[in-house]
């Protein structure tokens, strides 16, 4: 089975109607993920590498996107061809490191 994630349920529904079979849309909503509130969000430590917290009332979606990445061949997120667009599709790709992943511009 081969992943598209997009950017809103609107246009998870559109696109599976118009790919079918072998493939399975999900929806991320937003970021889902976020540097935390009460702390630096930075480890000065460990070459000044980020430090990202899941946004709080994402746990459930998080965990969807998660397992779909786990059980998919292949992951191409579809996210509009802007800065917000990239760092959606950076944040949930990066939810399943190591994951096979391609990029899509200009899809819906």
């Amino acid at each position: 089975m081969k992943l598209v994630i997009v950017e809103t349920p609107a246009q998870a529904k559109r696109l599976s109607n118009a790919l079918g079979e072998g493939w399975h849309v999900e929806p991320c909503s937003g970021m889902v993920r976020d540097l935390p509130a009460d702390q630096l969000g930075i480890n000065l430590d460990n070459d000044f590498r980020p430090t990202f917290v899941v946004v709080p009332g994402k746990g459930n979606l998080v965990r969807r996107l998660m397992k779909a990445l786990r059980d998919c061949e292949a992951v191409y997120a579809a996210m509009p061809p802007t800065r917000e667009g990239e760092a959606l599709a950076w944040q949930v790709l990066a939810l399943s490191p190591g994951s096979e992943a391609s990029r899509s511009t200009g899809c819906c």
